[in-house]
């Protein structure tokens, strides 16, 4: 189990980043064309969590649901991260003990190498 002074020291090696975006100029057309794009990207999103890890939309909706503060900072991380495990510190698990599969889950596990 993660405690809570190491989930802190994770996020501290994170920055959020956001990024302004004007629609000045851009005709209602190209707007719309905006929106369908970044409703595609979601679902790449979706796609790519699945990939990573199979229970990630679960453990997602789980800690977006939860008021823990150690559950925020977790899905903080999971987002960061594309599954609960932390890429800059050799893949080691944040969320649940469980070690990333090989390849993650891009092929179903039951398939033979």
């Amino acid at each position: 189990m993660v405690t809570q002074e190491e989930l802190q020291e994770k996020l501290r090696g994170l920055s959020e980043l956001q990024i302004p975006f004007d629609t000045t100029g851009l005709s209602e057309n190209e707007i719309q064309v905006l929106d369908i794009l970044k409703n595609a990207t979601s679902q790449v999103d979706e796609l790519f969590l699945e990939q990573m890890y199979s229970r990630n939309l679960e453990l997602r909706d789980r800690l977006s649901g939860s008021t823990d503060p150690l559950d925020a900072m977790k899905l903080r991380l999971l987002r960061a991260h594309g599954g609960p495990w932390d890429s800059y510190d050799h893949n080691k698990p944040f969320i649940e003990n469980v070690q990333r599969p090989i390849g993650c889950e891009y092929y179903p596990r039951n398939k033979e190498q």
